[in-house]
């Protein structure tokens, strides 16, 4: 099998609003300033805005982006021509980031990381999803197909696999794989006893994510095959 190129990657964070959050750009600038040393936009206030209104945005030439809402943040690094992202380096500046936001508000929701890429298969994607993956038998041509498959890991964790075709042209294309993980299990089922994220949760779903690319994707692309029981 060839070797998957992992093109985007992105953190999440959903917590209790923070009214001031503008106030606090000071401190995300100063955990951040190594990778946007021009400082943040920093938005019109705007009375009675939805809390989902970015607040301070910031990006740089190297395609990292951040969007900072009085109630989310948003990391995302994306790669292009063929390169591959640097996936320790990326969640080492979410986890300093996350630092950041728990000293200004720990009530976290939810968190979690989306990684997004694709893999040449070298033969067609939306045939091998059909046939290995869901064992379709239909007579009529499926032309773009796309599957997801949710995981509970620790009864606190989703794990969201999405395999589909993505189209270079009408008639080649190749094969795109989501791996998206969070503990938003814990806040839909368990919010009552577990209202807010572990102080650990991003360590757990890192070493996750790290467990997932590094030993469970080939298996899961090539034989459906998924484990949960190794993890930590």
């Amino acid at each position: 099998m060839n070797k998957i190129i992992w093109t985007d990657i992105q953190y999440n964070a959903i917590f209790e609003p923070v009214l001031n959050i503008r106030e606090k750009a000071v401190d995300f600038e100063t955990c951040m300033d190594e990778d946007f040393p021009n400082k943040f936009n920093i938005l019109p206030n705007i009375p009675n805005a939805p809390y989902s209104v970015p607040r301070m945005m910031a990006n740089n030439i190297d395609g990292l982006s951040l969007n900072i809402s009085a109630d989310s943040i948003t990391l995302t690094k994306s790669i292009s021509n063929n390169h591959t992202i640097k996936i320790e380096e990326f969640v080492k500046k979410a986890k300093i980031l996350n630092d950041t936001l728990r000293k200004i508000q720990d009530k976290e929701l939810f968190i979690g990381f989306i990684l997004r890429g694709n893999l040449n298969l070298d033969k067609n994607p939306v045939e091998y999803i059909k046939k290995k993956i869901l064992n379709i038998n239909s007579k009529q041509e499926i032309f773009d197909l796309q599957t997801k498959f949710t995981f509970r890991v620790h009864d606190k964790y989703y794990v969201n696999i999405t395999l589909g075709n993505m189209r270079k042209d009408e008639n080649d294309s190749l094969l795109a794989i989501e791996i998206d993980i969070n503990d938003r299990y814990r806040y839909n089922f368990k919010k009552v006893d577990y209202p807010y994220s572990d102080k650990e949760a991003m360590t757990k779903i890192e070493r996750i994510l790290n467990d997932i690319i590094n030993k469970k994707i080939n298996s899961f692309v090539e034989k459906g095959e998924f484990d949960n029981g190794d993890f930590e």
